[in-house]
């Protein structure tokens, strides 16, 4: 609290995650929150607080404290909601599912390309993959801003992912050659590898929801 109350929010931070570890009650976890918001962690401060409002396990001895800090969390988490900005993803020359899309190093879902994505406030990298196309766009956001990172991509495809070509017709005048048990196995091994980068591309995740009205 010395830390706090002197601006040190990075020593703050540090002895505030360890002493919540140590006693998860809702008064430190409530300036634990406060401390990461000060730094501009803007999205762990709003996980901080959610997690203090829903504890349940109050202390006999000071409960009331501990329902006055959930309910300043619950205050304070609502406010916040509104200084988290967020990114708009859109894609070009690629279809969501065929895209893996990071933000900072995280995956964001295929499955929520379309929903604004919640940053802490600064300048983000927005990296997209597509086969060996790699595609990545910066952008700088301030608190409340909703900015949007466009990548496009070229259409290039993998080898994986392109379509076998057709097979060769036999020659009608010629015999059709008799395959072997063996070498009908190998044309389904090498039907099978050619389709299997075909599998890979849906991905789930947990997108974060903002508390509060937006």
């Amino acid at each position: 609290m010395e830390s706090y109350q002197h601006g040190d929010y990075v020593n703050a931070v540090d002895q505030l995650e360890r002493a919540y570890a140590v006693l998860r009650v809702p008064s430190i976890g409530l300036w634990s929150g406060r401390a990461l918001s000060k730094l501009g962690r803007l999205i762990a401060a709003n996980e901080r607080y959610l997690e203090v409002t829903r504890m349940n396990d109050l202390r006999a001895g000071d409960a009331a404290i501990q329902k006055t800090a959930q309910a300043d969390a619950k205050t304070e988490a609502d406010a916040l909601a509104l200084r988290i900005p967020t990114i708009s993803l859109e894609l070009t020359g690629a279809a969501p599912e065929e895209v893996e899309l990071r933000v900072d190093g995280t995956l964001v879902p295929s499955s929520l390309l379309r929903e604004p994505w919640p940053v802490d406030p600064g300048t983000r990298t927005v990296q997209g993959k597509r086969g060996s196309e790699v595609v990545s766009v910066s952008v700088t956001l301030r608190e409340g801003s909703t900015v949007r990172a466009a990548l496009n991509f070229t259409g290039t495809r993998s080898a994986s992912s392109a379509p076998a070509p057709p097979s060769a017709v036999p020659d009608r005048a010629a015999p059709a050659p008799r395959h072997s048990s063996a070498q009908r196995a190998a044309g389904w091994v090498a039907l099978g590898v050619g389709g299997a980068g075909l599998v890979f591309g849906g991905v789930t995740g947990i997108l974060l929801v903002r508390a509060g009205p937006r």
